[in-house]
């Protein structure tokens, strides 16, 4: 009775995932590139790492001062511009190095990503094998059960024995534990699945579409080749990157030149009233003395000049009726600007760093060892990339005609046995024992053909990783 509810709930539990939709080992590979958190995390980087290298091929930018001089009355003024000249050609070489780090780091997250592929082609595997492994203990179960219904039925008609019913009984209660361990490892495939998708997905919608056999023989390598693989890519890229930056630092050992223009603006001291002029007659005398009608040393205008006689006389004694030595205008002022004086005018000048002291031979060191480091960690890639190749495929030839060769002689010859035992047993000929042990064989056959089929495909996916293949979603 408690054998019966465990079978039914397990045929129930295996009629839930068949109504959900089934995914191809493409369409869960190209669900996983679209879905999984962990390729968009490496989508991303990729991008934020070809951000930052990008500001290494912008130009300097000019700088813009102010400066304001002071001497006394002197007052300057400066307005300058400076820009260094990218004479050097320093920033074509730290282009050429960004773009391969952008490159290496891009290959990196394909190795990544192809890593992240082969695990999941592994999960996908295993639920394959373990959904396979359900339906054929489900029908060895079917089979133990038709023969305990036949054995109940000679039991009370009195041509069976209650000994045959129970051991058939016993080891259908066999069948069943192995059964449900099989859909308990379904299940705990399904999950694992799950987690290659986006947050939220339903383990229990998700089954494995195909059979652990469909996917095409694998061949043997007759050359191993590491180019294949993302992550030797990105060795050699790196190789590159280190050079162009050796070359960028060989530049340092040439002068940069830098060139500054702006305007400039001077003020200077003055005055803006009378100098040391007289307004009116300064000695002006009208009385006698040396009369004079015109003006003696009088001047009309600015300075000492006269427009009149000098010391001419019109009458006697010494009275005068002009001016004496007086002046009618500025003496020695002036009503603009005496000394003081504003001017505009432009600066221009250019400076030469002579390298003397730092000519880039510590990045230049840098460079070199990272580039011989980079080259040796490639070849020690290489290498191991050819051993792990021709290791995957031996074992990816090897497995896949052993399952071939098991499927094609081991299941058909155990089937076979179980109708020549049933047969016996009907005859009287073989007792219950042998008969069962003809079902457990023959379920065993099919069970061991199962796991040789998906140790071939998990070798398969092995030798694909090996080899830097993937998917073509």
């Amino acid at each position: 009775m408690v054998r019966g509810w465990l079978a039914a709930g397990l045929c129930v539990a295996l009629a839930l995932p068949v109504a959900a939709q089934s995914l191809s080992e493409a369409e869960a590979v190209a669900r996983m590139r679209a879905e999984h958190p962990q390729a968009a995390a490496l989508r991303f980087g990729v991008r934020e790492f070809a951000a930052d290298a990008r500001g290494r091929t912008l130009p300097p930018n000019p700088a813009v001062a102010y400066t304001r001089e002071e001497a006394g009355a002197a007052v300057d003024d400066f307005l300058l511009v400076s820009q260094e000249l990218p004479l050097r050609g320093r920033r074509r070489l730290l282009g050429e190095a960004a773009g391969h780090a952008v490159s290496a780091r891009a290959a990196e997250a394909d190795a990544r990503l192809l890593a992240v592929e082969a695990e999941l082609r592994l999960v996908f595997a295993d639920l394959l094998l373990a959904q396979e492994r359900v339906r054929s203990l489900a029908a060895g179960a079917g089979r133990l059960d038709g023969l305990i219904a036949v054995l109940r039925t000679r039991e009370e008609q009195g041509e069976g024995s209650r000994f045959d019913r129970l051991r058939a009984e016993r080891e259908a209660a066999e069948v069943d534990a192995d059964r449900a361990l099989a859909d308990i490892a379904r299940r705990q495939a399904q999950a694992r699945l799950a987690a290659f998708f986006a947050a939220g997905t339903d383990p229990d919608g998700l089954t494995a579409a195909g059979r652990l056999d469909d996917y095409p023989p694998p061949e043997p390598a007759p050359a191993p080749s590491p180019e294949g693989r993302h992550d030797y890519r990105a060795l050699g890229l790196e190789a590159a990157r280190w050079g162009a930056e050796g070359r960028a630092a060989r530049r340092l050992r040439l002068p940069s030149a830098q060139v500054t223009g702006g305007l400039k603006r001077s003020t200077g001291p003055g005055s803006t009233g009378a100098g040391l002029g007289l307004t009116d007659a300064g000695l002006r005398s009208t009385g006698a003395g040396f009369e004079a009608t015109g003006a003696g040393f009088g001047s009309t205008g600015t300075g000492f000049g006269s427009t009149g006689a000098g010391f001419g006389s019109t009458g006697a004694g010494l009275g005068s009726t002009g001016a004496g030595i007086g002046s009618t205008g500025a003496g020695l002022g002036s009503t603009g600007a005496g000394l003081g004086s504003t001017g505009v005018g432009f600066v221009l000048g250019a400076s030469v760093s002579v390298p003397l002291f730092d000519r880039g031979q510590a990045q230049a060191a840098r460079a070199s060892a990272a580039r011989a480091r980079v080259e040796a960690e490639r070849q020690v890639l290489a290498a191991r990339i050819a051993a792990e190749v021709r290791a995957a495929s031996a074992a990816a030839v090897g497995e896949r005609e052993l399952a071939d060769r098991y499927r094609a002689e081991s299941v058909a010859r155990a089937d076979e046995l179980v109708a020549i035992a049933t047969a016996a047993y009907e005859e009287g000929e073989f007792g219950i024992l042998e008969l069962l042990d003809a079902h457990r064989v023959s379920l065993r056959a099919n069970l061991r053909s199962l796991d040789l089929s998906a140790s071939a495909r998990r070798a398969a996916v092995e030798l694909d990783r090996a080899a830097g293949r993937g998917m073509t979603p």
